[in-house]
């Protein structure tokens, strides 16, 4: 499962082991690539923004002072949203086929089992009426959308 929706995966398997894999993605594309990035409190920054389902901004840990280890994921989550709330301001990205599709709609954001469930009835409501996915790029289909209406009404529950 990725943020455009349900990615199909094939695997080719001999003997119990996994031979290879194949899958079909979302196209995937660049927008920004090695570009300074003025981050307050934190200095410029050199980043990538690209696209694979949604936008992403992308730098690299080591120049911010930071590990990729348990014991730095506060002060990673921290400086990642202060990095990305610089990228939407300096930083426009537009989806090419899909020009509305630069922000989360609406500033809707689905980060947190929280943040889900207080969207969940805009959610359920975008889906019935076909808005969600954005040019449905992932091709969702009726009964997908009826999953997603009942599991709404059922409280949307992540856990």
């Amino acid at each position: 499962e990725a943020p455009a929706g349900l990615i199909d995966v094939r695997a080719e398997c001999a003997n119990g082991k996994v031979r290879s894999v194949t899958f079909r993605n979302v196209p995937s594309f660049a927008v920004h690539l090695d570009t300074p990035l003025e981050v307050p409190h934190v200095g410029t920054v050199s980043v990538d923004v690209a696209y694979g389902g949604m936008f992403y901004v992308i730098s690299e840990a080591a120049p911010l002072g930071l590990r990729l280890v348990p014991e730095e994921g506060r002060e990673i989550v921290r400086i990642g949203e202060m990095i990305k709330a610089a990228a939407q301001e300096q930083l426009p990205a537009i989806h090419p086929t899909q020009p509305g599709f630069a922000q989360p709609p609406k500033g809707v954001l689905l980060d947190s089992p929280e943040q889900i469930a207080a969207n969940a009835p805009k959610l359920a409501e975008t889906v019935a009426n076909r808005y969600m996915p954005i040019g449905n790029l992932t091709q969702m289909t009726d009964d997908e959308r009826t999953l997603i209406a009942a599991w709404f009404a059922q409280g949307a529950i992540t856990k």
